[in-house]
């Protein structure tokens, strides 16, 4: 439709490094960093009035729409998603993350045995992975006030595993 915007998926720029080193003959320590660009989203262009469907009173007539009116007499406010010209304008925070990892190789297993303990998100960041709009009740305005945050971190992960070679 001749509309122009990023992609959903569209990292800009990332850098991932990736190190191990091996302490003694039966242990290894390794790392990862990855740091990156956010995803584009589409933001709340801001709010409006809530609608109501007002049947029609005509079959086969389309419904009417009025505003929505709470209980108290006063309109109901939702977030208003804005024009097609906002898709995909607005960017994530940066990404960040470090994961590390202790390996142990007992000498009785030979080669084929590894035990290891590995933690991701070691620094517990929390990059988000959609931001999240929400209505505040705001007792110095006429309407509600909108909080835009990030939502859907990763927490600190640990784990323990057992790894056979065969």
């Amino acid at each position: 439709y001749g509309r122009r915007y990023p992609f959903d998926y569209d990292r800009r720029h990332a850098l991932s490094l990736v190190g191990t080193y091996r302490a003694t003959r039966l242990l290894e320590l390794a790392a990862t960093i990855r740091i990156a660009s956010g995803f584009p989203y589409t933001p709340v262009n801001g709010l409006r009035v809530a609608a109501a469907a007002v049947p029609a009173g005509v079959t086969g007539e389309p419904d009417r729409y009025v505003p929505r009116i709470d209980t108290s007499g006063l309109y109901v406010w939702t977030t208003d998603p804005g024009t097609l010209d906002g898709i995909n304008t607005a960017r994530l925070p940066v990404f960040a993350r470090i994961d590390v990892r202790v390996t142990f190789r007992p000498s009785w297993a030979g080669s084929r045995w590894q035990f290891y303990v590995e933690v991701i998100n070691a620094l517990n960041r929390k990059n988000a992975s959609g931001m999240s709009s929400t209505l505040e009740y705001d007792p110095s305005g006429d309407r509600p006030r909108l909080v835009t945050e990030p939502r859907g971190a990763l927490p600190l992960l640990p784990s323990l595993g057992v790894r056979f070679r065969f």
